[in-house]
């Protein structure tokens, strides 16, 4: 809805080499169909991106700067609130992907920044599949035009779509199990609080990543600060192509990751993982326990002694 509710031929957007497929994809929908054109700035072996270099490839036309909240392959939280600060000075659109970050760490939009941020309900809300946040800033709605017309309940004698808002963007019935679903589990959230829940997380992300960096055949993709990542923690293995080793962890020990390319080819291509099929990636949680920490590290050193 960002993207092609905001886009016009001759555009120039700034976005990484890091993000999801969800934003690459129709980016280069729109190079191809919309003579849209894009700067992919680089991330460093950790996943971070530099938000001078941001600056640095902002041009004349460009309209927008659309980048991931964190990313969801190496779990780095990137300099989101810098960014802002450049996009406002340069006056350029500035767009968040938060779908790896609502729900694990505090999110404030007036104090972020953002002209525009999206996020999946289903991950860190804890909602069910098929549910989803746009936030529009006051005052944008008028820039951001529905890719979607239709009936809305709402201002029926008129055969236009309804500039009010969320009308203007919510065309046709509503998925209502699925955001009552997602009210309950925000509900949940609220009242468990995100900054308890974010410190649980990183105290057992830095005991696994710890543990995990002793088992010598396996690599990992991430910072020594994990104040700087979320919960996800990406590891290659000397020993088996990620999706082997995933493949093992699941038959023969019960514990299920995510192998492979995780929809971020570009990220993978400067990690230089994508010759072994990607990464073995790892996602602690609220609900994730230590007896779940250790059962993947006993399940990793027997698997890596052979």
């Amino acid at each position: 809805m960002i993207l092609h509710g905001l886009l016009t031929p001759g555009d120039h957007v700034v976005t990484s080499v890091a993000e999801h497929n969800s934003v690459l994809r129709p980016l280069r929908h729109l190079e191809a169909t919309r003579d849209v054109t894009l700067t992919l700035i680089d991330v460093d072996e950790a996943g971070f991106f530099d938000a001078a270099d941001v600056e640095k490839a902002i041009r004349p036309e460009t309209q927008l700067i659309m980048l991931q909240h964190a990313s969801n392959v190496t779990g780095a939280i990137q300099p989101i609130e810098d960014v802002a600060t450049i996009a406002d000075k340069h006056s350029v659109s500035f767009a968040i992907d938060a779908a790896q970050t609502a729900g694990h760490i505090p999110l404030n939009v007036e104090q972020l920044g953002a002209d525009f941020l999206a996020c999946s309900g289903h991950k860190g809300l804890l909602g069910p599949l098929g549910t989803g946040l746009l936030y529009v800033a006051p005052g944008r709605q008028q820039d951001l035009i529905p890719i979607r017309q239709g009936g809305t309940g709402s201002r029926s004698e008129l055969d236009t779509q309804p500039e009010s808002m969320p009308d203007r963007y919510e065309s046709g019935n509503h998925n209502a199990p699925g955001l009552v679903g997602l009210d309950a589990a925000l509900g949940y959230l609220l009242e468990n609080g995100i900054d308890e829940l974010r410190r649980h997380e990183v105290a057992l992300a830095e005991q696994l990543c710890e543990r995990l960096s002793c088992i010598p055949s396996l690599t990992l993709y991430t910072s020594a600060d994990r104040n700087r990542h979320t919960g996800v923690v990406s590891f290659t293995s000397e020993l088996y192509t990620s999706d082997e080793l995933a493949l093992l962890l699941s038959q023969h020990f019960g514990i299920d990751t995510r192998s492979g390319l995780h929809c971020a080819p570009g990220i993978h291509r400067r990690l230089g993982t994508i010759q072994r099929q990607g990464t073995v990636r790892l996602s602690v949680g609220f609900q994730t326990t230590q007896n779940e920490i250790d059962a993947v590290i006993d399940a990793l050193q027997q698997v890596s002694a052979g």
